[in-house]
């Protein structure tokens, strides 16, 4: 028989196996002495079991595959497996009976000899150990876990071990103990590789051993012959060496370890998924998907056999280092500390309009090289006050040698070089590093950090600073790094904690000498939010929530009894300081998110199809429409074929599917603090929702947050949160809210109310105010805020937010067809109040209209309203469309020109630049009086005359060449709508003549035989088949809402109600006018005029009939020009 592999002559160190394993022989009478007698070598069944009474597992196969009587030849306890033990006897020259079965032709006196000899080969060792590798706690705890799984078959293990945690030793370990020859290191972020060869570099005794290969057939052979373990580094990059079909081929013949590192940092997508499943589709392996941080997303897409997820968290450890584990002596603290960006440029930010305020990606800019200098100064290199971050460590841990801070900017590499030369330039005694992709590779990154680090010592720089955006976030392990600074303020879960994570590595001069050594490491959020929580901050909680189940309360006491947490840079807070951080509202809401179980959500048929109304985002936002994806994540496999067959990337489609549905559950979340207004007296999320879904005006403002009923939330997403345990977090909210009276967390239906535009000195605030209120919004509270002591009314536009305002202690009204009696209050008769407030602008409340364009819409009907019931002398303060003052007559005419009703005392332009909703707003007042010869003051310093201003506008030069252009005397436009081109109309004259109605709407876009009649449709020609009366007419033809603006001259045209018209007695007078119209200067008066993007007919018959030339003076001629210019 060839000897294959022959057993080595060395002696090598047993390795720790599972425990146990029984290795048995038995056969029967035929197959053995029979095969004797006639001279042919005795077949005998060789398998294995983990059963204390090998006979066990024996007797089950007797009768059954086997229909002759068995009997037992031998049973030896191993510390092997019988797969590896096949292949031994097969290398060695044993004929096996069939490929994968377990018949061998072999005596018992040379079964007796290979199992001697393959239990000295793998008791053979001809390598160096330099050390032992003494496991923590959790590290032995997760190896053994892990190896009693395997079973012999491929099954995938998740292991979310938190960053710190040791994985490269545990994977070590893993290998070790299974017994496996072979283990692959495969990911997409080659740091993590190169962190594990340097690991199996140290040469402890866990990794002696190993030889450590690129994927080649050669190397691989190599190895094995000379009775090493092999470790082949594998690349998931698309660009990665082309796969050794030879390797493939060998690891068939081969279990084996595969560990994917950080795996979920690219190691789920389609490209390294393929180049993965090559290695993973070879014999049976035990599969390990070990990240520290987003196992979701390491999952996606995973199939096969999946164990149960392995979680430890970094709370976790520190508990032990706590209670005295001595594996976890040299664990580094941790310390976290929110600081407020907004000190460093206060004085700065208060100069700026909202729109260019700073932001943190915007003050890493390279344009803004200038104000870098002071963030660098406060907290890079703040030596003569020792305020900088490298101080505030030092006042809570000791000194080591040369300390580092590393600072996470969210920027481009451009701006990284540029703030490292920036430190440079204010501090050229220290090591600044700007590390980035156009001079480093994430898997080099940490040994140029350690180079330069003995580079800086030598030098004699005192510190080092590294500036990245985003390199040296994973495997990334510098002992000297003190401080992590992170300014990204927000985004993603796992980033964040892998950025924070880069300051706990555990090291420092004489680390194993009491009083010496890194004690603990400062992580820092930089923020223009400093009330809520940081991210990483979030996730310290939620980790520990995976341990204490649904108990909130007992995991704050944990972390903080666990974690220290700045107040500010001297204070650590305490209890009830860290209960009120951790606690507010939106803290409270990304901590529920990241404990939201979606992967199981996403296996709810019923859930998902509910889904499909709720608003991807409050505030608006489209619906979602992805009805092909209600279903299932199983169902949702044929969508992702059809998409393939389109050339649609599944993966994209399936996370699409999920980030959807993602953004729709985090829209009922996000709605927690309106329910909590709803249902003011509510103490849960489950009792608002209670009396929201029994109320038919409550649930009509919660649908307009959300889309959906509440009585639907209830049933069905409600009991989901609750098995998940996240009804506690959301509790928190509701008794913040109800408890505290603190009302802090608010979405809207509607637009926003601006804070401040109300004066609290104003003397006519002394009358009975009533104000108008639509949702209970901050800026809402701030202004009722104002009128304490003073008696006000609450006219509620939204009823369901009147036991609100009720519990707040107002009497309050609500607008039906009119304002009318509510809970037994007095009706509101007409009387001396001052109307105040912001009314919705919707046109129709139960369809949640927020248009405000309409003839008649619900700001204005609110507005006739009060005025019906205010007494002479009464006042209206309002926040409006400019409608109000620049529209329609029906508006206008009420406080201004000849024919007006009521004093107009001022307007107010200013509040538009707190709207951002589409339509132009102003803030007006009015007094329900007429005096003869008032004045109006525009924007607080212009006074117009109202008797002889139709429209006001806010430029002061355009509100004097519309008036005085309206003013005119002479020939006027008369442009309109009469006997448009109306569908319905069309269709009485069509049935009239005993035709189709349906030709009414059967228009096309070119001319033929039979469709001949063109019609404007808002400025684009289309053509019906029926003739309509304008036919033959000479008309002007101007649409409403096309721009640039467009001015034709037509006889053979009809238009539609979008398109206005002026009728001509022939084709010369139609043709003059439209010479004075498509004059440039009168165009752009005439676009001045649009509200909303629309043209008023109405406005448009105030224009002359004339050229301007004749009208305005030369400065206001001269004006226009400019502008046309």
């Amino acid at each position: 028989m060839a000897d294959l592999l022959p057993t080595p002559n060395f002696s090598r160190k047993k390795p720790v196996g599972f425990g146990t394993r029984k290795i048995y022989a038995y056969t029967d009478e035929d197959r053995y002495e029979g095969r004797i007698a006639r001279g042919e070598e005795p077949l005998l069944k060789i398998g294995g079991t983990d059963r204390e009474v090998a006979k066990d597992r024996i007797d089950e196969q007797d009768g059954t595959s086997q229909p002759v009587e068995l009997v037992i030849k031998k049973i030896y306890t191993t510390l092997f497996w019988d797969k590896p033990f096949h292949r031994w006897l097969e290398k060695r020259g044993y004929v096996r009976v069939r490929k994968n079965r377990e018949w061998f032709e072999i005596t018992v006196e040379k079964l007796d000899k290979e199992i001697e000899a393959y239990s000295e080969h793998l008791e053979s060792s001809s390598y160096e150990i330099k050390g032992n590798y003494t496991p923590r706690t959790l590290q032995t705890k997760v190896s053994e876990e892990v190896c009693k799984l395997w079973n012999g078959k491929t099954i995938i293990q998740p292991l979310d071990l938190c960053p710190r945690f040791g994985k490269d030793f545990t994977h070590l370990d893993v290998f070790k103990r299974s017994g496996f020859r072979v283990m692959i290191i495969a990911s997409y972020w080659l740091g993590s590789n190169e962190s594990l060869i340097k690991t199996v570099n140290e040469r402890l005794d866990v990794s002696a051993d190993i030889e450590v290969i690129k994927p080649n057939y050669d190397l691989y052979v190599k190895a094995l012959r000379e009775g090493k373990r092999v470790l082949i580094d594998v690349s998931l990059h698309v660009d990665s060496d082309k796969i050794d079909s030879r390797l493939l081929d060998a690891l068939k013949e081969e279990d084996a370890l595969i560990v994917v590192d950080e795996a979920d940092y690219g190691a789920w997508t389609d490209t390294s998924r393929s180049i993965l499943q090559q290695y993973t589709q070879c014999g049976e392996n035990l599969v390990l998907l070990s990240t520290g941080s987003n196992i979701e997303r390491a999952m996606i897409g995973a199939k096969g056999d999946i164990q149960r997820l392995i979680h430890y968290s970094y709370v976790d450890m520190l508990e032990l280092k706590h209670q005295g584990d001595p594996t976890y002596k040299h664990l580094t603290e941790i310390t976290c500390l929110n600081l407020d960006a907004n000190d460093v440029f206060f004085d700065i930010q208060n100069s700026l309009s909202a729109a260019d305020r700073i932001n943190n990606r915007k003050i890493f800019s390279k344009r803004n090289t200038h104000i870098q200098r002071n963030f660098v100064l406060q907290n890079i290199c703040d030596e003569d006050r020792g305020n900088d971050l490298f101080g505030v460590y030092l006042r809570h841990y000791r000194n080591i040698d040369h300390l580092a801070g590393i600072v996470w900017i969210p920027g481009t590499k451009e701006d990284v070089d540029n703030i490292a030369k920036v430190t440079k330039s204010i501090a050229p005694h220290y090591n600044v590093i700007a590390l980035h992709s156009d001079d480093h590779t994430n898997r080099g990154a940490e040994k140029y950090v350690e180079k330069s680090i003995e580079e800086a010592k030598e030098k004699g720089l005192e510190r080092t600073i590294i500036y990245t955006c985003g390199m040296g976030a994973r495997s990334f392990s510098i002992p000297n790094v003190v401080f992590s600074l992170d300014c990204f303020d927000g985004g993603g879960l796992a980033p964040a904690q892998q950025r924070a994570s880069r300051c706990l590595t555990p090291g420092g001069d004489k680390i194993d000498k009491p009083g010496y050594g890194k004690q603990g490491g400062l992580i820092v959020n930089w923020t223009f939010h400093p009330e809520r929580c940081s991210t990483f901050e979030l996730d310290l909680i939620t980790s520990g929530m995976k341990k204490n189940g649904n108990d909130t309360d007992a995991e704050i006491r944990r972390v903080h009894g666990l974690v220290n947490f700045l107040k500010d840079k001297d204070t650590f807070m305490t209890e009830v300081d860290f209960r009120e951080y951790i606690t507010h509202a939106v803290s409270m809401e990304n901590l529920t998110a990241s404990r939201l179980d979606f992967d199981k959500m996403l296996t709810n048929d019923f859930l998902l199809k509910l889904s499909k109304d709720i608003k991807k985002k409050l505030s608006g936002g489209k619906k979602w429409r992805g009805e092909a994806w209600v279903g299932n994540l199983a169902k949702a496999q044929t969508f992702i074929q059809q998409q393939k067959k389109k050339g649609v990337n599944p993966i994209d489609e399936e996370r699409k599917v999920i980030r959807d549905f993602k953004s729709k559950v985090m829209t009922l979340i996000k709605s927690v603090g309106n329910a909590s207004y709803l249902a003011p007296y509510g103490k849960s999320f489950k009792e608002c929702l209670e009396t929201i879904s029994k109320d038919k005006n409550k649930n009509h403002s919660y649908k307009g947050v959300v889309s959906i009923d509440a009585s639907i939330v209830l049933e069905h997403f409600y009991p989901v949160f609750e098995e998940q345990g996240i009804n506690i977090n959301l509790d928190f909210i509701v008794l913040d809210n109800v408890d505290n009276g603190k009302y802090t967390k608010f979405s809207y239906e509607h637009y926003e109310h601006p804070t401040g535009f109300l004066d609290p000195s104003d003397t006519l605030y002394d009358e009975i105010i009533v104000y108008i209120a639509k949702e209970p919004c901050q800026g809402v509270l701030d202004d009722l805020t104002q009128f304490a002591g003073k008696k006000v009314v609450i006219l509620a536009c939204q009823e369901g937010y009147v036991d609100f305002y009720n519990k707040m202690g107002y009497d309050t009204i609500i607008l039906d067809e009119e304002v009318k009696n509510h809970q037994g209050l007095p009706a509101l008769e007409p009387m001396n109040f001052y109307g105040l407030g912001n009314p919705p602008f919707g046109n129709d409340v139960e369809s949640g209209n927020k248009g405000g364009s309409s003839t008649n819409p619900l700001w204005w009907q609110i507005t006739k309203s009060l005025l019906n019931r205010l007494q002479d002398g009464g006042y209206l303060k309002l926040i409006t469309p400019t409608n109000f003052i620049d529209g329609g007559d029906h508006f206008t005419e009420l406080t201004l020109g000849p024919n007006r009703e009521y004093d107009l005392i001022d307007v107010n332009f200013d509040v538009d630049k707190e709207f951002k909703v589409g339509i132009p707003m102003c803030r007006w007042t009015l007094r329900k009086i007429l005096t003869k010869g008032h004045k109006i003051n525009v924007n607080g310093h212009r006074m117009i005359d109202a008797d002889n201003t139709l429209k006001i506008y806010n430029d002061p030069m355009i509100h004097s060449i519309l008036n005085r252009v309206f003013s005119y005397k002479g020939s006027k436009l008369n442009f309109n709508s009469n006997n448009r081109y109306d569908y319905d109309n069309v269709k009485r004259l069509l049935k009239k003549r005993g035709l189709p109605i349906e030709w009414a709407k059967d228009i096309k876009s070119d001319k033929d035989e039979t469709y001949q009649y063109p019609v404007n449709f808002n400025g684009k020609i289309r053509y019906s088949r029926v003739k309509w009366k304008m036919n033959g007419t000479w008309r002007l033809f101007i649409a409403k809402m096309e721009n640039p603006l467009v001015i034709e001259v037509n006889k053979e045209w009809e238009a539609d109600p979008s398109t206005f018209t002026m009728v001509f007695n022939n084709e010369e007078e139609a043709l003059l006018t439209h010479k004075y119209l498509t004059d440039l200067k009168y165009m752009w008066l005439i676009e001045q005029t649009r509200v909303s993007g629309r043209l008023n007919g109405t406005t448009l018959s105030k224009f002359p009939n004339a050229p301007l030339e004749d009208i305005l003076t030369d400065k206001e001629i001269k004006y226009i020009e400019s502008h046309v210019k």
